[in-house]
C-alpha cells in the first residue's frame, strides 16, 4: 500500500536493482543503471529510495542525489548513517538534496528517503545518481534488491 502521506493511491511502480553497480575512484555524481522513473509532464510521484551500499574500507563514503526534469521540484526527508556511524535524518528541499553517507569497512549500510516530486511542465525522469564522496581508489558497490517505490498521486 501506499505510504500514509499518499493515502487513497493505490498500484505501486517498482524499479529494483538486478545487478550490483560498482563505482571506483570516482567522486563525480553518475546516474544509477537501474534507478529511475519517467514522469510525464504536471504529474506528482510520491516515491521511497531504498538503497543498500557496501564499501571496502569507510574512506571513500557515498554521496546521494537526484535530478529531475526542468521545473520540478522535490520535498522529502532521509535516513542514513553519518560520518561518525550514527543514524541521522535530513530534510531535502527543491534546490539541495545531495546527502553524504557513511559507509563502514565491509557492513551493508543503509539509506531511505520519503519524497514527493512535483514534476512541471517538462516530461522526464527522476533518475538517482551516487558516486564515492572522496574518491579512492577501491569499489563503492550499490547492491542488488536497492530499489525505487513509487505511487503516482496525481
Amino acid at each position: 500500500t501506499a505510504p500514509e502521506w499518499a493515502s487513497g493511491i493505490t498500484g505501486a511502480t517498482i524499479v529494483r536493482k538486478t545487478a550490483d553497480e560498482i563505482v571506483n575512484n570516482s567522486a563525480v555524481l553518475q546516474n544509477d543503471d537501474a534507478l529511475l522513473l519517467a514522469m510525464l509532464a504536471n504529474e506528482v510521484w510520491a516515491i521511497d529510495v531504498i538503497l543498500l551500499n557496501i564499501s571496502a574500507t569507510a574512506t571513500p563514503l557515498m554521496k546521494v542525489s537526484y535530478t529531475l526534469p526542468a521545473a520540478a521540484s522535490l520535498y522529502g526527508r532521509v535516513e542514513y548513517t553519518t560520518t561518525a556511524g550514527a543514524q541521522a535524518q535530513a530534510a531535502l528541499y527543491p534546490t539541495s538534496y545531495e546527502t553524504a553517507i557513511y559507509i563502514t569497512t565491509s557492513i551493508q549500510c543503509y539509506y531511505k528517503a520519503r519524497l514527493i516530486v512535483i514534476n512541471g511542465a517538462n516530461a522526464g525522469n527522476f533518475q538517482l545518481q551516487w558516486a564515492q564522496n572522496v574518491a579512492t581508489v577501491e569499489d563503492t558497490t550499490m547492491k542488488t534488491n536497492s530499489c525505487l517505490i513509487a505511487w503516482k498521486v496525481a
